[in-house]
Formats: structure tokens, C-alpha cells, sequence
């Protein structure tokens, strides 16, 4: 590659575990995500964009190549298309199944995985990869587990949208199995403070991402996506 200024570059935020009806640029009735709105306040919005599976690995594949899961390594993806047209690649992840276990690692110029790491850390991480191939186009998948349960938000957050936890549940973190058995139990005020904990961490999801935003510029592509949201006793 040549050195340029300024080279283009592409940002695919990928947050695990998110619901679209979480976000407040797309009508929740809590100030979750104040930054992404600015960022994307003149963006395009796909209020129809669908996922094709309701879990991370198939969700993922499909969404770097544009095919049906199981056509999974007979399409070309994009870090392929972007590596071969002389970009820097990078995927910053931080699930297991996004790892080289799954195939995941192929094609990346780099690929880092550890299991549920903090926004903050994957953002180091993103940032680290920005600055070294500043001046070379390049393509950053970074993806966020913050959403996802256990919730491990920062001591900082813990009490910005909720209050007292249930006696069922652990105030520090709690898994999934937990919260499905204390649904009978915990009422709805239980319901609602797991809710309210989620909420939490897409708020430190939301201040962790204005770190990114600030390095970005006019010639810079950003998505923000998800694999699948959650399920909230919905069903």
C-alpha cells in the first residue's frame, strides 16, 4: 500500500446482545445512548434490518459474507474482499465462538479474541489497531459483549438506571439460569431491575464508544449492528 492521509476506513460496531428497542435514537424512552444519537443523528436508520439466526456464531457469518449460514466458507467474506483490495483488517472480538475454534480468525490481517471483556478494553484494543495503520485504508470489525448476561458493568454505572436487586438475584452479576428461575418468583419489579441492569451497560457501552467516535473522520464508513437482542420474558 501507499501511505495517504487521511485514508478511508470502515467501522462495523458490533454489539452483542442488543435490542433495538434499547436505544433512544430508535424511540426508548430512556437517555441510553445520548452519543450514538449524536454520532448518528443525519446516519440512515434500517428499522427492518432483520437477524438471521438468534445466536452469535450463524448470526455473525452471515453478516460478514451477506449469505445463509451454511454457505460458510464457499463465499468470499469481507475481510477477504477488503484484505485483497490492500486494507488493513482487524476483528476485536470477545466471544468464544467468534474465535479461530469456529473458523472465525480466517482472512483477518488481525484478529484478538478473549472471552467477555469489558467495552473498555475491546476499545483499547480498537483504538491500538486505528493508530498503527493510520495512514493506510482500514477495515475494523469491533465487537462488544457488555450487553450480554452476566452484566459486569463498572461499579460507576451500577445504580445509574437501577436500584436494589431482587433476593434472588446476586447484585454483583447473575447468570441467565438465575434470572429464568427467579422470573417466578422475583415478581415484576425484579423483572424490571434486570432490565434496568441491562440498561446500565449499554450506557458504559455508549460513553465507551464516544472514544472511538472521536478518532473518526468525513472519510470514515460507521455501522453500528447486533447479532440478536434479548429475550425479556417477551415469550
Amino acid at each position: 500500500f501507499t501511505p495517504t492521509a487521511a485514508p478511508p476506513r470502515v467501522v462495523l460496531i458490533f454489539v452483542d446482545t442488543l435490542r433495538a428497542d434499547h436505544v433512544s435514537i430508535l424511540g426508548y424512552e430512556r437517555d441510553t445512548t445520548p452519543g450514538l444519537d449524536a454520532f448518528f443523528a443525519d446516519g440512515a436508520v434500517f428499522e427492518q434490518a432483520r437477524s438471521i439466526a438468534p445466536w452469535t456464531l450463524p448470526s455473525t457469518r452471515t453478516m460478514i459474507t451477506g449469505a445463509i449460514p451454511e454457505r460458510w466458507g464457499h463465499v468470499l467474506t469481507l475481510q477477504d474482499r477488503f484484505g485483497d483490495a490492500g486494507w488493513a483488517t482487524a476483528f476485536i472480538a470477545g466471544n468464544v465462538y467468534l474465535s479461530s475454534n469456529f473458523e472465525m480468525a480466517d482472512g483477518w490481517g488481525t484478529h484478538r479474541v478473549i472471552n467477555w471483556p469489558n467495552a473498555d478494553v475491546q476499545v483499547d484494543r480498537a483504538l491500538e489497531f486505528l493508530e498503527k495503520n493510520e495512514d493506510r485504508p482500514s477495515f475494523l470489525l469491533l465487537h462488544l459483549m457488555d450487553m450480554h448476561l452476566p452484566y459486569t458493568e463498572p461499579l460507576a454505572y451500577r445504580t445509574r438506571f437501577a436500584g436494589q436487586p431482587p433476593e434472588e438475584l446476586d447484585i454483583v452479576s447473575f447468570q441467565r439460569s438465575a434470572v429464568v428461575s427467579g422470573a417466578k418468583t422475583m415478581g415484576e419489579d425484579g423483572k424490571q431491575y434486570v432490565r434496568d441492569r441491562y440498561d446500565n451497560n449499554l450506557s458504559f457501552v455508549d460513553d465507551q464508544l464516544q472514544r472511538v467516535m472521536e478518532v473518526l473522520g468525513p472519510n470514515d464508513t460507521v455501522m453500528l449492528v447486533s447479532d440478536h437482542g434479548e429475550e425479556f420474558w417477551d415469550h
